[in-house]
């Protein structure tokens, strides 16, 4: 009878366990489609930020730890440092 109660309680334990991993598995899912765009608007305020020669936005973006780096071609680039 202890040994029921003990799998019963083990049972609806594991199924908590299960629900908060599942949770946090859908959060980090999340969190990569929101840094995807994070990139793709960092990376076009850099192209505007070096195309007009904005310090402010500049500025910003070194904070965010984006390293201003203008190519040869008229819009220029950036890159991400880690």
């Amino acid at each position: 009878m202890l040994l029921a109660f003990v799998n019963v309680m083990l049972y609806f334990s594991n199924g908590a366990l299960e629900d908060r991993a599942e949770a946090r598995m859908q959060y980090i899912e999340q969190a990569k489609s929101i840094g995807s765009l994070y990139r793709q608007v960092a990376q076009a305020l850099a192209h505007l930020a070096i195309a007009k020669n904005d310090p402010d936005v500049k500025n910003l973006l070194t904070s965010e730890g984006f390293n201003l780096t203008p190519s040869s071609s008229a819009t220029g680039s950036e890159g991400k440092q880690p």
